[in-house]
């Protein structure tokens, strides 16, 4: 499980419940035989050379990326 830390997210301007400020990833299979991906070098280059850990930081989409209901 990896949670996504979100840096920029909206303030709970109600003041009654903590702030949601993570997504959480599961990262699963659909059965013990399938076979999955995990580009392992490509993180660790992608983070400054550093072992990658369990709580990855990304700003929340804005604008034409965003979606919306």
């Amino acid at each position: 499980m990896i949670l996504l830390k979100k840096s920029n997210s909206l303030p709970n301007f109600g003041g009654k419940r903590l702030n949601n400020r993570h997504e959480t990833l599961i990262i699963a299979t659909k059965n013990k035989n399938s076979k999955f991906t995990f580009n392992y070098k490509t993180g660790k280059f992608i983070n400054g050379g550093k072992q990658m850990g369990s709580v990855w930081t990304f700003l929340v989409c804005s604008g034409n990326e965003r979606i919306k209901d």
